[in-house]
């Protein structure tokens, strides 16, 4: 399956909503954007840090509980490199689709594939230095989506989980 392949089988199982939020729900979306964005900034902050060597004060406010004389494996070094450019670039994302939906500005695709095209960038150093490919990845969420929801997406699918089969579908080939 190439990756336009997986696109379609993934859309089998998207939960769609018919767009009207609650009243609750539109109070608090903003907020939600908002915080994933601040969340994408330290965690820039901390990537930039680490991986770049552009320290920033912002990020001594922050508690790790880590050894501070912990040595990462190289896999291990990529794998938060990954992690952290993932909630940075979601981040981003949200700031695209707060821009929109709160600002009234008109949705930037261009960016919003940028953004995607970042995030594709960081699951693909994650899954090599899992020893993963993107095709036994995709393949994998596919036949694990399949078991979840063999009639695509169904409310009832999503909540009552065989996880066990979930995992089985999940076991790399090859």
């Amino acid at each position: 399956m190439d990756s336009n392949g997986y696109q379609k089988l993934a859309l089998k199982t998207e939960s769609v909503s018919d767009g009207a939020l609650s009243l609750e729900e539109s109070v608090v979306l903003p907020e939600y954007l908002e915080g994933a964005m601040r969340i994408g900034v330290y965690a820039d902050k901390l990537k930039r840090s680490i991986f770049y060597g552009k320290h920033d004060s912002a990020i001594q406010d922050v508690a790790i509980d880590i050894d501070e004389h912990t040595t990462l494996t190289i896999e291990e070094s990529r794998m938060v490199h990954c992690v952290l450019g993932l909630v940075s670039e979601s981040g981003e994302s949200a700031e695209a689709l707060y821009r929109s939906l709160v600002n009234g500005e008109e949705f930037d695709n261009v960016n919003f594939m940028e953004e995607m095209g970042d995030l594709l960038w960081y699951i693909a150093i994650g899954l090599n230095a899992a020893g993963v490919t993107m095709q036994q990845a995709m393949d994998s969420n596919i036949a694990k989506l399949k078991k979840r929801y063999p009639d695509g997406f169904r409310e009832t699918d999503a909540v009552k989980r065989d996880m066990f089969a979930e995992r089985q579908a999940l076991a790399l080939k090859g």
